[in-house]
């Protein structure tokens, strides 16, 4: 499919015929060989129609989209959320149970609902 995307043409019927076709729309679709005889030789017939292995990867990807629905119909995406929720449980829980054990002072727990949630949020990659 790459190399087909990347622009391989093929000529045009006649040497006036100056156009490219794109092998994803323009190809050889029938080949006939008549032996030997008279009239040996190979027929080739050509037609313009989507490349089959266009048609094949068109097809995977309606594949994928059909196989990502039944994933999210079957829970996927939410046991994801409740996953992250625990773990934010988790870490909440064991920041509390730090800042318990470091006996802080009246001024220093004012100042954990201010520091802690700054320090999360650029952990997280979002601005303070």
């Amino acid at each position: 499919m790459q190399e087909l995307e990347d622009g391989m043409t093929v000529s045009g019927f006649g040497a006036d015929n100056a156009a490219t076709r794109h092998p994803l729309v323009w190809g050889t679709t029938k080949v006939v060989d008549r032996g030997s005889g008279e009239h040996q030789g190979v027929d080739e017939t050509e037609s313009a129609s989507p490349s089959i292995w266009y048609d094949l990867y068109a097809k995977e990807r309606a594949h994928l989209v059909v196989v990502c629905r039944e994933a999210i119909k079957a829970g996927v995406e939410e046991r994801r959320v409740r996953l992250a929720e625990q773990q934010g449980e988790l870490v909440a829980g064991a920041i509390r149970a730090i800042l318990a054990d470091l006996g802080l002072t009246p001024e220093q727990q004012a100042k954990v609902s201010e520091v802690v949630p700054r320090h999360l949020r650029l952990l997280a990659g979002t601005a303070a």
